[in-house]
């Protein structure tokens, strides 16, 4: 079942029983650092920064796992010998 209904300028409504609600505006608002998150502090995105030694320890850590060894010589095996669905 479809239904529509006229968006007017400040028309609110949620996406979903449990969804984010939407609000649209009539006018244009000015650029803003970010047009998804509103009312966050720039101090918090330093939080989100990637660690990048952890991030290389854990490379490194699955690099030197056996089945990844394994995985890797299998993936060269089937490289070298083409892909077999090319062949007529």
């Amino acid at each position: 079942m479809r239904r529509e209904a006229a968006v007017e300028h400040l028309t609110v409504f949620r996406l979903g029983s449990g969804g984010p609600m939407l609000r649209f505006d009539a006018v244009a608002l000015p650029n803003r650092r970010s047009e998804t998150i509103d009312n966050i502090s720039a101090d918090i995105f330093s939080m989100l920064g990637v660690d990048e030694a952890k991030t290389q320890q854990e490379v490194n850590q699955i690099a030197q796992n056996d089945l990844f060894r394994q995985l890797q010589e299998q993936s060269r095996l089937i490289k070298s010998k083409g892909n077999p669905t090319d062949r007529s």
